[in-house]
């Protein structure tokens, strides 16, 4: 049974590496486990039984752990427990349509469905532009996502002065963040997920990733102007002349 799993491991990590050896392996697969089975199987059982037997061990593997990854099933899965994540962190949010957390709640839906629509093509053609821009992007949104949370958190003296159930506690400051990228843009944090939704976008560009990148700019968009809204709202005109000093997303341009 070891030698077994070891001859599926080398084909699954295979595959792993090159999504083109997948068609054709199950056939090679099954020759390989049968032939391990001859093996190490027992005088006593039938071959025929054995080779049925270790055949659809071979296939139920492959296509549990390999191909069904690929199925719209599975993805359809991974949608609904990520979903019901995301409404958990969400539902205070959700309760309160003009909270900037309601639309950034469509965003975080809508990057998701990118992300399993493209899963598929994340690693193909490795070197090509279009990867290697997707990749930058990528990193950006992460330099992007820890730089601002760590701004937030020295800097924003956050506290439950700020009394709004719809904000997470990092989010409750009580002190305009104007050092390191907030000298430069208002919102790293959105702008995060939006280089996060044009890095996956860049994987595989088709109309249905068309329209949901338009979708997750369209949101991000949104929960920025609502959450400038709710800033002007506690800090006053101190944060209007904020915003006029700096751009929303991209340093300089927007």
């Amino acid at each position: 049974m070891i030698f077994i799993n070891l001859v599926i491991s080398m084909n699954l990590f295979r595959w792993l590496h090159d999504e083109t050896y997948l068609p054709a392996v199950v056939p090679t697969a099954r020759r390989q486990v049968s032939a391990a089975s001859r093996f190490i199987g027992s005088r006593s059982v039938s071959w025929r039984r054995h080779k049925y037997e270790t055949t659809n061990f071979a296939t139920i593997i492959y296509f549990s752990l390999g191909f069904d990854m690929e199925s719209s099933s599975v993805k359809l899965i991974l949608f609904i427990i990520v979903t019901c994540g995301l409404y958990y962190v969400s539902r205070k949010s959700l309760r309160v349509m003009t909270s900037h957390g309601f639309y950034r709640f469509i965003a975080w839906e809508s990057i998701l469905a990118l992300l399993l629509l493209n899963m598929s093509a994340w690693f193909s053609n490795p070197f090509s532009i279009q990867q290697i821009a997707s990749w930058l992007f990528l990193i950006g949104s992460l330099v992007l996502l820890i730089n601002g949370i760590h701004q937030l958190r020295s800097s924003g003296n956050s506290s439950d002065v700020r009394q709004d159930e719809t904000l997470y506690t990092f989010e409750k400051t009580t002190t305009i963040v104007t050092s390191g990228i907030y000298h430069y843009i208002r919102h790293p944090l959105y702008a995060s997920l939006l280089y996060l939704a044009i890095g996956v976008f860049l994987k595989d560009i088709t109309w249905y990733s068309v329209c949901l990148i338009v979708v997750v700019t369209i949101s991000i968009v949104t929960t920025a102007k609502k959450d400038e809204v709710e800033c002007i709202r506690f800090f006053g005109p101190i944060y209007k002349d904020y915003i006029l000093g700096t751009k929303m997303f991209v340093p300089f341009l927007f």
